[in-house]
């Protein structure tokens, strides 16, 4: 979308579809509230790619956006990034990053991120490094969607061994287990046999 000059400016999990017969497609929907910019070979925001206006879900908002006062300007490209932050975040760990009760709250935990976003350990450092290049307060020292393309395939594949490993420890508990239980039967089956014997003489 940046490349081609649209910023989304409402990226949340509700707006993003996927589908495919592996479920690898990503497709985004709801544009009503899309920006048009002149596209910038280097994804860099001109003046006249600043939005003025507030628009959003909170809690996939970027500091700068929930902050943002009368009369000033926002990066819509920076946003979008934030947004993607956020969702990533949520899809990796199963919550929000910031968990807030009120929208004050929210304002003051997103806009010290460095403070309170807390990484669960169980996620990669590749996982780690790229969340907090998405999610850095300063929109300028914000990652870029060119700039996050090869971190992001980096962390994918780490998420991809990590649930092939997964898979194959799952299906080779299941193997124990079956090969336990036909254990147990044969077993079972020959105490009957024995019995059975036993009974007739």
């Amino acid at each position: 979308c940046h490349s081609q000059g649209v910023a989304h400016r409402d990226l949340k999990p509700a707006n993003l579809l996927v589908g495919g017969a592996s479920g690898t497609v990503l497709k985004i929907a709801d544009f009503g509230l899309a920006a048009e910019f002149e596209p910038s070979p280097s994804l860099r925001c001109s003046r006249q790619s600043l939005r003025y206006t507030l628009c959003g879900s909170p809690l996939y908002m970027a500091p700068e956006l929930l902050n943002l006062a009368e009369g000033e300007g926002y990066n819509p490209m920076a946003a979008d990034v934030w947004s993607i932050g956020t969702v990533l975040f949520a899809m990796l760990t199963g919550r929000p990053p910031f968990r807030a009760s009120s929208l004050a709250e929210l304002i003051r935990m997103a806009s010290a991120s460095k403070r309170y976003l807390k990484m669960p350990l169980r996620l990669s450092k590749e996982c780690r490094a790229l969340l907090r290049s998405l999610l850095a307060v300063s929109p300028q020292r914000r990652a870029t969607l060119d700039g996050v393309g090869k971190p992001m395939r980096k962390a994918a594949k780490v998420i991809r061994k990590e649930r092939m490993a997964d898979a194959k420890e799952k299906e080779e508990e299941a193997a124990a287990l079956a090969a336990a239980e036909a254990a147990g039967a044969a077993e079972g089956d020959g105490a009957e046999c024995e019995v059975v014997e036993g009974g007739e003489e």
